[in-house]
């Protein structure tokens, strides 16, 4: 037969179980709902990113990084030990890798170019006669005595929409280029793969600023669960009245407990359990 006592301790273990379970608890039904939301701060963070950079602020790319953004499996979100929320994004594994878009820029290079021009010549005149007449309003006007003095302009024009289509087929995943809205085209330079990047652009840091938001605002939304469960809890008969009326209802009579102790026992138990149940709220 168990004792009164061992059914106390085995009682307060249950409970001790319960108790560090809610957490686990709380974070598996919390991701469950966030993830989208999560994916939604992720493509508010890479779409103030692109307003702020005219080379990507393009239907051309923002269509296929929205889609790679909002793909899930590109979010993690993991806690360990209660509290710690761990949260990583990795646009690889949805949008593909900048050595993805690197391949793409040499691949369309080669074939416009026939291999004629090294890295610096192409970068000079992507920069100049293709970009810079399509994007930035610059004007080559033809040379030699048919034409001369007409405007190339449409012709750079036409020169930059293959170009980026051709990229766009030959990259081979959704959005690679991803990394360059980041952390900026020196990314990309740095490979010495595509001469001299134009234009330059700075860092945006979309992804550690999605990462501070979803952390801050799924640790909002946990918390409120915990506090959910913890009442959840609190609010349930896990057999402790049984357990405390068998302790102050021995087979002796009650005259062996005096009615002083009785009380402190209910009361150190009472304010045991709370203590257990409101830890972290």
């Amino acid at each position: 037969m168990v004792s009164s006592s061992d059914a106390l301790r085995d009682w307060i273990k249950d409970l001790n179980t319960l108790r560090g379970a809610d957490w686990k608890t709380a974070f598996v039904e919390t991701e469950e709902k966030f993830l989208d939301l999560a994916h939604s701060i992720l493509w508010e963070e890479a779409n103030v990113a692109l307003s702020s950079l005219p080379e990507y602020n393009i239907n051309e790319f923002r269509e296929p990084l929205k889609t790679a953004v909002l793909i899930k499996g590109s979010i993690v979100l993991q806690m360990k030990t209660e509290g710690n929320l761990f949260v990583s994004i990795d646009l690889n594994k949805t949008a593909g890798s900048i050595e993805d878009y690197a391949a793409a820029v040499q691949t369309v290079r080669a074939r416009k170019s026939k291999g004629s021009m090294d890295k610096q010549k192409a970068s000079w005149f992507w920069k100049n006669f293709i970009y810079g007449q399509a994007r930035e309003g610059k004007v080559f006007r033809k040379k030699g005595k048919q034409g001369k003095g007409t405007s190339r302009q449409e012709e750079g024009r036409r020169m930059y929409a293959e170009t980026i289509s051709e990229r766009l087929q030959a990259m081979g995943t959704l959005a690679p280029f991803w990394s360059l809205i980041d952390l900026g085209n020196a990314t990309i330079s740095s490979m010495n793969r595509g001469g001299t990047p134009y234009p330059s652009n700075s860092p945006t840091y979309f992804i550690t600023k999605a990462e501070a938001r979803i952390r801050s605002m799924f640790s909002e939304a946990y918390n409120v669960r915990v506090r959910g469960i913890t009442h959840e809890l609190e609010n349930t008969n896990y057999g402790g009245e049984e357990v405390l009326e068998d302790i102050l209802s021995p087979t002796e009579p009650r005259s062996y407990a005096p009615p002083a102790i009785i009380r402190r026992l209910r009361e150190g138990v009472t304010k045991f359990i709370s203590r257990l149940f409101r830890r972290n709220t």
